[in-house]
């Protein structure tokens, strides 16, 4: 048997790096979603190669202000079901990217987001609550995040679920991007379906709490293509 037929899923023969682009959001962006990522932010499909893949598509940014990412999902209700959308997104970023290291540090991130009212006319923005979690087997843990730094919105249409989250710069413990200017990257979203929606490397086992497998992100600026 070759290898890919030992571990069943694609995904984990690969060490996944991208580049996040330079966003500067007008105004405030943790006040509202009055900010919209352009297609030259969207992530590429990794959770294609996984065995078990669904589809979704996801937008990530970078900026003074903080972390910016934009997630979207179809919408898939049962005939005669309620419509809902009380989405889960936990967001993973180690600002200072730790390949190799297997335990998370103080620089290691779980912000969990989840919709405060679940239930809504699906054309209506609603809140979502963030909290910063503990990761398991961390050798240390990030500072406390000052109230209102990561906020998140989900909405919906027709045919999706639309989910807008920022974590502003003073909720990540060690962030650097001049001088660190890649970051350690991971996210899974779950829907009132219980259907999970991941970055990658989610069929066989949660990486979660091993930063080393997580992506890679190079911030890197708009205009020039280049580091920070």
């Amino acid at each position: 048997m070759n290898l890919k037929g030992l571990v069943e899923d694609t995904s984990w023969l690969f060490d996944f790096g991208f580049p996040i682009r330079r966003f500067d959001a007008p105004g405030d962006p943790s006040r509202s979603p009055n900010w919209d990522l352009g297609e030259e932010y969207r992530l590429p499909g990794l959770n294609r190669l996984c065995s078990v893949s669904r589809e979704f598509s996801a937008k990530m940014a970078w900026g003074a202000q903080g972390a910016f990412l934009q997630i979207e999902y179809p919408i898939i209700v049962a005939q005669g079901a309620l419509f809902e959308f009380s989405s889960i997104l936990q967001l993973y970023i180690d600002t200072r990217s730790s390949p190799g290291i297997h335990r998370a540090s103080a620089n290691c991130h779980c912000l969990d987001f989840r919709c405060i009212q679940p239930y809504s006319n699906r054309f209506e923005s609603r809140p979502m609550r963030a909290e910063l979690l503990q990761i398991a087997r961390a050798k240390a843990s990030p500072k406390p995040m000052p109230p209102g730094s990561a906020v998140g919105w989900c909405s919906a249409d027709e045919r999706s679920i639309h989910i807008h989250a920022f974590v502003g710069m003073e909720a990540l413990t060690g962030c650097d991007p001049f001088e660190f200017p890649e970051w350690g990257v991971m996210f899974v979203v779950i829907d009132s379906q219980y259907r999970r929606y991941s970055l990658a490397r989610m069929t066989q086992a949660v990486p979660m709490d091993d930063p080393s497998l997580w992506c890679r992100a190079r911030l890197i600026n708009q205009d020039t293509g280049a580091g920070p």
